[in-house]
């Protein structure tokens, strides 16, 4: 993998913040450092310029106001020595004029600071070509050891100035070149660039905090705006399964009611009958034996009718009444004993520290408890124990009951009616304890861990305001 590779890849693994404050970063500096070299830059031409035109302005204007107060041609106020020491004496008045040489048509050194030079040509040096051409030239020199420079080498850096004049007819007289010492020009340059520096500098963080603030509020109102289109999300979702079930429990309470009620009176005149004849029989033999369990497959299949007409009308409603919870407990645990002997099961209820008052409709709680407990007691194993605590928390009381069963493979489907793994369920117990516990204003949870048990903790509030 190449360095580029692991760095984006590097990169790519950062949250947006940081990859927003690395780039914010980047992007600042790379800003700041641009745009100071461009004011930098700008702002030094901008001097070399304003310093050619004045520069050339004062030298042209000196030349011209000899040549009228002398009446003579340009040509000849820069041949003639007497005039030349005027033009010298009047451009030495600029500030930091140093050298001052002056140049023919041709290229060649009329007069000069240092007398060697004079007669001698330079008219290869380009910056000397373009001013015989016409042309104002300035610029900032590194001095180097040339000819043409051996007497300005005690300076390291120069302005020239190179400023053609013209005779009338605009054709170019000669060339008069300045030096200046840039000291002032240097310093001002620096101060503007600290200025610029200092002042990207100290607006970058700023602009950085400004912009991180920005993407920092943003990204909180972006984060916000996600978790409550999530929750709302999950409220519909919830709000939908809700009504989904509900929907779907109550054609099936409608199928079951129906069932029920055709089935009754069909099963109770059996039952009659088998009881009558079973009554009328002399020989208690195996007749008699078939006839009670008849009986006995009659009375369980009413208790299931029983558990379909109470799915239908678990909604129907009831008065409120004050119960106390922990005789209810004892009241339903003692209404399965018998059972729980059978299976040689022991019902365990925990006395809570006081009593816990609850006000709600008597029979859905007692119903749900009776499922319950019923349920956990199918499911505990010869000589284990079903436990049933009541604790008060709150505005609510919690039940939990507790066995040590098989547990439950599927605890999704553990609600949905007629699911049931026993032989001889109906698949009801759960789903109607849900329903009696909902209808009062409760909620039940369930836990389980296959081959350890289940626990099915019921959560009731202790004043019920409505009836569902």
């Amino acid at each position: 993998m190449t360095v580029r590779n692991r760095i984006l890849r590097y990169f790519s693994s950062l949250s947006i913040i940081k990859q927003f404050l690395i780039l914010c970063s980047v992007s600042i500096l790379a800003f700041a450092v641009v745009t100071g070299w461009i004011l930098s830059t700008y702002i030094a031409h901008a001097f070399l310029e304003r310093e050619r035109t004045v520069t050339e302005a004062f030298v042209r204007d000196t030349v011209s106001g000899i040549a009228v107060e002398k009446s003579i041609t340009i040509k000849e106020v820069i041949h003639h020595p007497e005039f030349i020491k005027d033009v010298i004496k009047a451009s030495k008045q600029l500030t930091e004029v140093v050298r001052v040489k002056i140049f023919d048509s041709k290229g060649t050194i009329i007069w000069s600071d240092a007398p060697e030079l004079i007669g001698k040509t330079f008219a290869l040096d380009r910056d000397i070509q373009k001013a015989i051409a016409g042309e104002t030239l300035v610029e900032i020199e590194e001095i180097w050891e040339s000819p043409e420079h051996r007497y300005e080498m005690a300076f390291n850096r120069l302005v020239t100035v190179y400023i053609p004049v013209f005779e009338r007819g605009g054709k170019v007289a000669g060339v008069i070149e300045l030096y200046k010492e840039p000291h002032l020009f240097l310093k001002y340059i620096k101060g503007v660039k600290y200025a610029v520096w200092g002042t990207t500098l100290i607006g970058s963080p700023i602009l950085y905090f400004l912009m991180f603030m920005i993407f920092k509020k943003a990204s909180a109102t972006i984060i916000r705006q996600n978790i409550d289109l999530r929750k709302a999300n999950e409220e519909i979702t919830t709000m939908q399964d809700a009504l989904i079930e509900k929907e779907r429990l109550a054609v099936i309470g409608e199928m079951a009611g129906a069932v029920a009620h055709n089935l009754k009176n069909p099963i109770a005149n059996i039952r009659a009958s088998a009881q009558l004849a079973s009554e009328d029989l002399s020989d208690q033999g195996s007749t008699a034996e078939t006839l009670n369990g008849i009986i006995k497959e009659v009375d369980r299949v009413d208790l299931r009718i029983k558990e379909l007409l109470n799915f239908e009308r678990i909604d129907s409603g009831g008065s409120i009444e004050m119960i106390d919870s922990w005789l209810l407990l004892k009241e339903v645990s003692e209404s399965l004993s018998q059972k729980a002997s059978v299976r040689e099961v022991k019902i365990q209820v925990s006395q809570p520290a006081g009593r816990i008052i609850i006000n709600t409709v008597r029979h859905s709680l007692e119903y749900a408890l009776s499922y319950i407990i019923d349920n956990a007691l199918d499911a505990s194993k010869n000589g284990s124990r079903v436990e049933v605590s009541l604790e008060h928390m709150g505005d609510s009381a919690i039940i939990t009951v507790k066995d040590y069963g098989s547990g439950i493979k599927d605890l999704q489907a553990a609600f949905r009616p007629f699911y049931t793994t026993k032989a001889k369920g109906s698949g009801l117990g759960l789903p109607l304890a849900k329903k009696f516990i909902t209808a009062i204003g409760g909620s039940i949870n369930v836990r389980s861990l296959e081959g350890k048990g289940t626990e099915v903790v019921i959560t009731v509030p202790l004043t019920q305001r409505s009836v569902a």
